[in-house]
């Protein structure tokens, strides 16, 4: 998911995590979404949406 690219990129470039990180977060993130693929664009916007606030919880429970 590009969302979730999107915000390791950003944490990683504001040195809250590493670079190795950037790729174990977005695959954490990918892997835990258990919703069907969406269809339309209401479910591509809430799918990215999800993915960035699963993005950044993922980030804020490293520290």
């Amino acid at each position: 998911m590009n969302a979730a690219d999107e915000i390791t990129v950003e944490a990683f470039l504001r040195k809250q995590i590493s670079f190795i990180q950037i790729s174990e977060l977005i695959e954490k993130t990918v892997s835990s979404y258990k919703e069907s693929l969406p269809l339309s664009l209401e479910g591509i916007l809430e799918a990215d949406q999800w993915a960035r606030r699963r993005a950044n919880g993922l980030i804020k429970g490293l520290s």
